[in-house]
């Protein structure tokens, strides 16, 4: 990766560049909302790069946005793995783009847009 784009592995070296481009180093993780999802619901299509120390990290593409929800060829290909992702790291994930400003959304850090996701 270019020098000019710092790379991060870690929730608190990613936040030290909160809107801007980053290449974030972790493990790719589909993140269920339903963890006793019922059988023949489709699987699990939103992702977070698991960064240490604690296994917390970006979601892949803000809610409500293109690239939120992954292809399930990418998943199976990539969860689990360590791999490096290029995008825009945001503390607070955007707002949804066509909700009012009370509704209630999906919350916390993203990458928005990805730019690559790749294995490291």
């Amino acid at each position: 990766m270019s020098a000019e784009v710092p790379t991060c592995a870690s929730m608190a070296e990613c936040r030290a560049h909160d809107g801007e481009r980053v290449e974030v180093v972790g493990t790719y993780t589909v993140w269920d909302p339903m963890p006793d999802r019922p059988d023949g619901l489709d699987p699990p299509t939103q992702v977070i790069i698991a960064v240490e120390p604690d296994g917390a990290g970006p979601y892949l593409g803000a809610w409500g946005r293109p690239g939120h929800f992954r292809d399930l060829a990418e998943i199976a290909s990539l969860d689990g793995r360590r791999v490096r992702v290029v995008g825009t790291f945001h503390a607070d994930m955007p707002p949804h783009p066509t909700d009012p400003p009370e509704a209630a959304s999906l919350g916390g850090p993203c990458l928005h847009p990805v730019e690559s996701v790749r294995p490291a």
